[in-house]
């Protein structure tokens, strides 16, 4: 190596110890600048705060006494609402006294009954006032609020125990007087409608890669729905399936359901037939979501081959792609099969056509489940993905004992999250669990504050609600032998508005085949190896140059 190479390395080195030290020391560093005294923008509802902080057209609060109330009533709105990449938080309604109309406008309910959780209005006066409700009894409403121009905050989030802190109190009787109206949040319909789009062309009959194409795909779609069936969800909400193939023609196989029972026996019941007519599937996926239009819509697209028959590829991808984008319904596409008989650049198209879709290749059956879980984390909002994977250049397989934690890596929340997800696939019949640390060094299990843990067959998901903010070390426990070794897929997701650092760790192959996964150790042991891995990485190509 060059002297020049050996400076741009160390150069390096130094960055990358750098950024570890900054993100541990300084985990707010990536937040949202919107700021407005002590309280900060940070990207919870997809979408920044339209509204200045101070009355003057700008962010300027210095005084904690001169703040708009439209900035606190939207960012309010932003924290304690629910929202998502299709679903994200309005652009702006305006001055207050115009929030009551625009509101309407799109779609939020409205009325005269305080709410908890609800934003209230007075349309008096040139620019009105807005507020925020946290707490309603039957003779007062709690309220939450900015002034304008110098008079009291009342910028306490969660309604401390006593007005001087930093909320207000008034009768019912005042805000009528007041001419109070309020908006409320949107009434929950299904959360999330998928569509399983199945090709079940004669050459998913073919046996490839140890199993029946069709089989295993049945088999990934069967744990797909389980995963569904048992994920953490708010109250009122559904997760509806339906269930599309397509040969000659296409048919609806499965309308959609919350029914998980009837989905996985739609499943069960597949079977091959003839050609591949990829635009009729899609076509009568779109129709069969345009019945929910206010659920969050999705296509998951499985293909082994290219479209034959029917629509053209130009037909497909100016009629129903085009038509999922103008409907907001993200197409996520899957080549399952050798990728010499697959258009994988027409998936391609589909994909980034609908406009928040993906495309995703699966080498074999385990790989095509490890996909349908990274489909469903960003399916549910989540904004930053990280994975694990047990898959090495040569295919190898990884030996656990029973009992034994092994490390799959590390990541970095640098920024307030909603809710955390990580789930652990792994391709052998047997039992694993998925392991995951906080900051502090305390285990979620099922009596960690905010967790919900889920193990089934095949994976081991477990979801932490407001979850702090840090460095988290991912890892996963084997419950029974795996004689002929095992391959593993973890994916993290969170729904945050700062960045997630990842730290991944090597694993230890003595022979082709087999490798030897590094045990579960202490947090900073993971992340300083992933680091020194990742310089030596680093270091070996600049080498090869």
């Amino acid at each position: 190596m060059t002297k020049g190479c050996r400076y741009r390395f160390l150069l390096l080195l130094i960055v990358l110890l750098a950024i570890l030290g900054i993100g541990v020391s300084y985990p707010n560093l990536a937040e949202a600048a919107r700021e407005c005294g002590s309280f900060t923008d940070n990207f919870w509802c997809w979408r920044s705060n339209p509204y200045p902080c101070g009355p003057h057209g700008d962010n300027d609060y210095t005084d904690q006494n001169d703040g708009n109330c439209t900035w606190w009533a939207w960012y309010m709105m932003c924290r304690r609402w629910t929202w998502s990449s299709t679903n994200p938080a309005p652009r702006g309604w305006g001055n207050a006294n115009t929030w009551l109309t625009e509101a309407s406008d799109d779609g939020f309910p409205t009325g005269n009954e305080p709410r908890a959780n609800s934003v209230f209005v007075w349309t008096s006066g040139s620019k009105g006032h807005v507020g925020w409700v946290f707490k309603v009894d039957s003779r007062h409403v709690y309220t939450t609020e900015m002034q304008y121009y110098g008079w009291e905050q009342y910028t306490n989030e969660n309604g401390p125990p006593n007005e001087d802190q930093g909320y207000k109190k008034r009768s019912r009787a005042a805000m009528i007087s007041l001419g109070a109206r309020y908006i409320y949040e949107k009434e929950s319909g299904p959360h999330t409608a998928t569509i399983l789009v199945m090709d079940v062309s004669g050459s998913m009959g073919w046996r490839w890669k140890g199993g029946i194409k069709i089989e295993s795909a049945k088999q990934a779609a069967l744990q797909f729905i389980e995963e569904v069936a048992n994920e953490p969800r708010l109250p009122g909400t559904s997760h509806m399936i339906g269930v599309v193939t397509f040969s000659g023609t296409a048919s609806l196989v499965l309308p959609l359901t919350d029914n998980y029972a009837r989905a996985k026996q739609a499943i069960i019941k597949l079977g091959t037939v003839s050609s591949t007519n990829l635009g009729a599937g899609l076509v009568t996926a779109l129709q069969e979501l345009g019945k929910v239009p206010t659920a969050q819509r999705f296509v998951i697209l499985l293909s082994d081959g290219k479209s034959n028959t029917g629509l053209s590829r130009q037909q497909i991808l100016s009629g129903p792609v085009v038509g999922a984008r103008q409907k907001r319904v993200c197409i996520h596409t899957v080549a399952f099969g050798d990728p010499g008989d697959i258009d994988e650049d027409f998936l391609r198209k589909i994909a980034a056509g609908s406009g928040c879709g993906s495309y995703n290749y699966a080498a074999s059956g385990f790989q095509l489940f490890g996909t349908y879980v990274k489909i469903r984390h960003a399916m549910l909002g989540s904004n930053r993905i990280v994975e694990f994977t047990s898959e090495t250049s040569k295919g190898s397989r990884v030996y656990v004992l029973p009992g034994q934690a092994i490390a799959l890596g590390a990541f970095q929340l640098t920024g307030p999250a909603r809710e955390l997800h990580y789930t652990l696939a792994w391709s052998e019949p047997g039992r694993m669990r998925a392991k995951l640390v906080d900051p502090s060094g305390r285990e979620v299990t099922y009596a960690y504050p905010g967790a919900k843990l889920y193990s089934g067959s095949g994976f081991s998901h477990v979801t932490v609600f407001s979850p702090k903010q840090g460095i988290w070390r991912v890892a996963a426990v084997g419950a029974t032998t795996f004689p002929r070794g095992i391959e593993y897929y973890g994916v993290t997701s969170a729904r945050t508005g700062g960045i997630v650092i990842p730290y991944r760790i090597p694993k230890i192959c003595i022979f082709d085949d087999i490798c030897i996964p590094i045990p579960d150790l202490p947090t900073w042991l993971i992340v300083g190896i992933s680091v020194a891995a990742l310089a030596i990485a680093v270091y070996s190509q600049l080498v090869a140059k």
